[in-house]
């Protein structure tokens, strides 16, 4: 369910809808946009090797170009179904 600025999932979890914020700021000077980064806690899990923890960075790489954040960032596009390792 949608509340304007936030979505609500289930009843469990609430995001920030990115398209309302760069909506109703988009006119102010020097706003170039606002984008979803998201993290999450994950691993990684293999038969007869050991288990890796780490942080999962969710990003919409192109979008960030596009309005010039993190300018030092790989300029490589991540496409679907695609993830980069570093």
């Amino acid at each position: 369910m949608s509340n304007g600025d936030n979505i609500e999932l289930g009843g469990s979890a609430n995001l920030l809808n990115f398209t309302w914020y760069n909506e109703r700021l988009g006119s102010l000077p020097n706003f170039d946009g606002f984008t979803p980064r998201t993290t999450w806690p994950s691993s990684v899990i293999g038969a007869n090797q050991k288990n890796v923890t780490n942080i999962l960075l969710i990003i919409d790489s192109l979008h960030e170009q596009e309005i010039g954040l993190a300018p030092f960032f790989t300029p490589y596009i991540i496409g679907d179904y695609e993830v980069m390792l570093n």
